[in-house]
C-alpha cells in the first residue's frame, strides 16, 4: 500500500513539473487604495536591464521589452494612460529563473515478490521562472498591488513572446480592476 502512494506521488510530482502543470497566480493588494482615482502610469526603466546573466537565452533585453510592452498593454486595457512625466504609479517586475531539481525515490513491490521491493530513485530537472510584477502608488511611495507566478520554463526561446504576453496577461487577471 504504501509503495502506491508514493506511486502516485511520483506521478503527481512528475505531472506537476511537466507540460501539463498547473500554475497559480498569487497576489496582494492594499484595500485602502482606491485603483480607480489613478489615471496615469509609467513602467520602472531600471527593471528592463538583463539580471540572470547564467540564463541568456531566456533573460535578454528583448524579453524585457517584450514584458514591457504586455505590462503596458495590460494597465492601458484598463484606462491607464503612460505619462513619463508626472505618473500616479509605476508598473515594474522582477524576473528570476532557475535551475531545479526534484529527487524522487518510490518503491514497489510484485505479486511474486510481495516481501521484495523494487525501489527505484529518479531525478527530475527543469528550468523555473518567476515573475513578480508590482504597482506603487509614488505620492505615497508605496507598493499597492503585486502579483506573482512560478512555473517551469517549457517554452523554447523562439515562442517566448507569445509565453510573456500570456504569463502577463495571467498575472493581471488578479489586479482590482
Amino acid at each position: 500500500m504504501k509503495s502506491k502512494h508514493l506511486f502516485y506521488l511520483s506521478i503527481f510530482v512528475v505531472g506537476l513539473f511537466s507540460n501539463c502543470s498547473v500554475s497559480r497566480v498569487v497576489s496582494d493588494y492594499d484595500p485602502q487604495s482606491n485603483f480607480q482615482e489613478f489615471k496615469t502610469f509609467v513602467i520602472c526603466e531600471d527593471d528592463l536591464k538583463v539580471q540572470n546573466h547564467d540564463f541568456l537565452e531566456y533573460d535578454t533585453a528583448l524579453n524585457r521589452m517584450r514584458i514591457k510592452n504586455a505590462l503596458e498593454n495590460e494597465m492601458q486595457t484598463r484606462g491607464y494612460i503612460i505619462n513619463n512625466e508626472q505618473p500616479e504609479l509605476q508598473v515594474g517586475f522582477k524576473l528570476n529563473i532557475e535551475d531545479e531539481i526534484v529527487e524522487i525515490y518510490h518503491c514497489s513491490s510484485d505479486i511474486r515478490t510481495p516481501y521484495w521491493e523494487d525501489c527505484k530513485f529518479e531525478q527530475y530537472e527543469f528550468t523555473e521562472q518567476y515573475i513578480l510584477v508590482y504597482v506603487t502608488d509614488l505620492a505615497k511611495d508605496q507598493i499597492i498591488w503585486q502579483g506573482s507566478l512560478a512555473k517551469p520554463l517549457e517554452v523554447s526561446p523562439k515562442r517566448m513572446a507569445g509565453e510573456i504576453q500570456k504569463v502577463v496577461h495571467r498575472v493581471f487577471k488578479e489586479y482590482p480592476i
